[in-house]
């Protein structure tokens, strides 16, 4: 399932579900999925940068 659990934590607090894909091969739960690793610093930046956001926005809250 997409959301697995998910769900459960977005009744407490906001949040969003991000699904980084490489394209139409195996799903991750597949025998035969081998990750791209050419999506492992994109990935990695848009999370650093939504962190990095994510802090800013706290700080002006406070």
């Amino acid at each position: 399932m997409g959301g697995e659990d998910f769900a459960l934590y977005l009744q407490r607090i906001p949040g969003a579900f991000v699904n980084i894909g490489t394209g139409p091969a195996y799903s991750l739960h597949h025998p035969r999925f081998d990750v791209d690793e050419a999506a492992l610093l994109p990935a990695a930046r848009y999370f650093a940068l939504l962190a990095e956001q994510a802090l800013v926005q706290l700080k002006e809250q406070a």
